[in-house]
């Protein structure tokens, strides 16, 4: 018996324009606020936003270079086995031919999952703390006040 879950998606959006916001990005953020880029909305971001972005990014940096470094490893574990057992070449690229993309699809997977749970974690540490330090009220803009004049003044 299949049993299904219905996951809840945190959907983040412009409190202005109402525009789908993604926070999808290489570079993580670094200030728990946000500028819209369809209107030019100033607003402030939340400490699981912060995290998601950071995770995303972590996982973003470490599949390439888990993939590169697998396959340079994989490369000279061949290279090496090839002098040594003294093959012809065709057999042993057969032979290396799956096992080489495979291994380093795996790696950099599996690198990418790990990453994207610390980079969730480290995340959600900082955006508490920005969140923490930007204090408990997002600052508004403030108003100007027209001057009035004082009680004693006629120069209405």
């Amino acid at each position: 018996m299949l049993i299904i879950i219905p996951v809840r998606r945190r959907v983040y959006s412009c409190p202005r324009c109402k525009s789908r916001l993604r926070f999808f990005s290489w570079i993580p953020i670094l200030k728990p606020e946000w500028t819209c880029r369809r209107c030019g909305q100033k607003f402030q971001i939340n400490a699981i936003c912060l995290a998601t972005n950071w995770a995303y990014g972590f996982a973003l940096w470490s599949m390439p270079i888990a993939f590169i470094l697998t396959e340079f490893f994989l490369i000279i574990v061949a290279v090496v086995q090839f002098a040594v057992t003294q093959t012809p070449l065709l057999a042993f690229l057969k032979k290396w031919a799956i096992g080489l993309p495979l291994m380093g699809v795996l790696t950099a997977l599996l690198a990418a999952l790990v990453s994207f749970f610390l980079g969730f974690f480290v995340g959600l540490m900082y955006g508490m703390i920005a969140v923490h330090r930007r204090g408990s009220k997002p600052e508004r803009p403030r108003r100007r006040r027209k001057k009035r004049p004082a009680d004693g003044d006629s120069s209405l």
